[in-house]
């Protein structure tokens, strides 16, 4: 019987990665780097890892990441997740963040 190496428990949790999918010229695309870069402000900063992705420089990227619509974050690590629109709704961005193991600055 095999067993798999246990995590070290002084390990330093993964980051999550984020990735925001933006269009050059689009108002709603300006809304949600402002909302999502004020979010992680809430958030211990050095847990989360956030790209800014223009479609327009990047197709092949936004192909790869199933990118239909903009502005779109994804949560590459560590529950692969897709939230379409300016983030406007905080709460449920907010939501999303926590479930996936981020702590909120107090």
């Amino acid at each position: 019987m095999t067993s798999e190496p246990q995590p070290d428990r002084g390990e330093a949790p993964r980051p999550v990665e984020l990735v925001l999918y933006v269009s050059p010229a689009s108002p709603a695309c300006a809304r949600a780097r402002r909302n999502i870069q004020e979010l992680i402000a809430r958030l211990e900063g050095a847990k989360v890892e956030l790209a800014i992705c223009d479609v327009s420089e990047d197709a092949d990227q936004a192909e790869a990441d199933r990118i239909l619509f903009t502005p779109t974050l994804v949560v590459r690590r560590p529950l692969l997740t897709w939230i379409v629109g300016d983030l406007t709704n905080r709460e449920e961005v907010l939501r999303v963040l926590r479930s996936v193991e981020t702590e909120e600055k107090p």
